[in-house]
């Protein structure tokens, strides 16, 4: 039951969305956000491209990213830069983000989700006079240790040749 609870909580955010902004709900989107339910974990444009096809639904590339960046607007899509040329997304159940920070590794795409207290503790002591701190995101990049691992097994490899 909370599956189909959480599916209505996405529609409505997207109807909202739309509403606000004059546009129409299509087969495409509702299609898409299907899609994005099922997902437990994120995913990237090639995945639902694998999903669309194995589905046999016609969508175009064109078509998912132009509705990926209206759900991102929608507040149910959450961008992941990997790269400057790889993004990763994660579906937004909830209205209020959580407070923390991501391991992103640059090769694999991998992500990793920590909360820090002492960290949360240092942003919200920060005073301004012009900024009150809701919440905070930081991103960390770098190599996981299975990439690193690799590299260095191929790296040796390498050499022995």
């Amino acid at each position: 039951m909370a599956k189909n609870n959480n599916r209505s909580i996405l529609s409505e955010r997207l109807q909202k969305y739309m509403q606000s902004k004059s546009m129409r709900n299509t087969p495409e989107r509702e299609a898409l956000l299907d899609a994005l339910h099922k997902f437990k974990r994120r995913f990237t444009i090639d995945d639902l491209e694998k999903h669309f096809a194995e589905s046999n639904f016609k969508l175009s590339r064109a078509t998912l990213y132009n509705n990926i960046h209206l759900f991102e607007s929608a507040g149910i899509l959450k961008c992941h830069k990997i790269s400057s040329h790889k993004a990763s997304y994660e579906v937004v159940y909830s209205d209020t983000p959580l407070s923390g920070y991501q391991e992103i590794c640059t090769i694999c795409g991998k992500i990793r989700d920590f909360t820090d207290p002492e960290l949360a503790k240092q942003v919200q002591a920060r005073k301004s006079r012009f900024f009150r701190p809701e919440y905070f995101a930081v991103q960390i990049y770098g190599i996981c240790y299975a990439c690193l691992r690799k590299r260095k097994k191929e790296k040796l490899n390498n050499i022995n040749q």
